[in-house]
């Protein structure tokens, strides 16, 4: 698996209102991600709050979120396989990941995020190459599902939910070439195919409740290889 370090850059010279995640090469790649590194590297977005807690990343969403979610500051290409243990707070915590997240068209070169980004889905699904998996929605009325945005491509979908707040779940996604499938605690839930698929991108983390609700989730165990 090749991987590519990243670093936040606020283009002024171009723009006041957008960030962008700028490539650099890495030096070396490791697989586990620390919850400090969770809370200290990756780029937290939304109205909300995260923070490391021993062994676990504990995220939340405050009042009148959109959504809160982690941004990895590293993109990824090729073969991969991210594992985590996640434990929803509550039963209207959403859970979600993306994979090769980058701007429409750029094949993984720029990951651009508005300044003052309020956390919404807008901006992922209409100006954000990428591949979403979405489980622990019940709340949302949906069972786990895979899609990629940019492509509107349907990676599949489970015929029920397996997850239940208040206990730890091991979710594993695997992308094999054109071929992506989502697991929870070691259980398939689907398989899907890109025959085009996304060259390199971010990974994000997101959590997102109901108006009446708001997510919180604690993570820990992350590894990306």
């Amino acid at each position: 698996m090749e991987s590519f370090k990243y670093k936040t850059l606020f283009q002024i010279a171009f723009a006041f209102t957008m960030a962008g995640l700028i490539p650099m090469l890495a030096t070396a790649a490791d697989d586990a991600v620390t919850p400090q590194q969770l809370a200290e590297e990756w780029s937290f977005y939304g109205l909300g709050s995260a923070a490391a807690q021993n062994s676990m990343f504990y995220m939340e969403e405050a009042h009148g979120s959109q959504g809160v979610m982690v941004v990895s500051p590293q993109a990824y290409s090729g073969d991969l396989t991210l594992r985590y243990e996640i434990m929803p707070m509550n039963a209207a915590s959403v859970c979600v990941a993306i994979l090769f997240a980058s701007d429409k068209g750029a094949d993984g070169a720029l990951l651009s995020i508005p300044d003052g980004y309020d956390g919404g889905m807008g901006h992922w699904i209409q100006n954000v190459d990428n591949y979403f998996f979405a489980f622990h929605n019940q709340a949302h009325d949906r069972t786990p599902f895979g899609v990629r945005f940019g492509g509107g491509i349907n990676l599949g979908e489970a015929p029920a939910n397996v997850m239940r707040a208040g206990e730890f779940h091991t979710v594993e996604i695997v992308r094999r070439g054109e071929f992506f499938r989502l697991a929870i605690n070691g259980q398939l839930l689907f398989e899907g195919r890109d025959p085009e698929p996304l060259k390199a991108g971010h990974i994000a983390l997101r959590i997102r409740g109901i108006p009446q609700i708001p997510a919180a989730c604690l993570i820990r165990n992350l590894t990306i290889n």
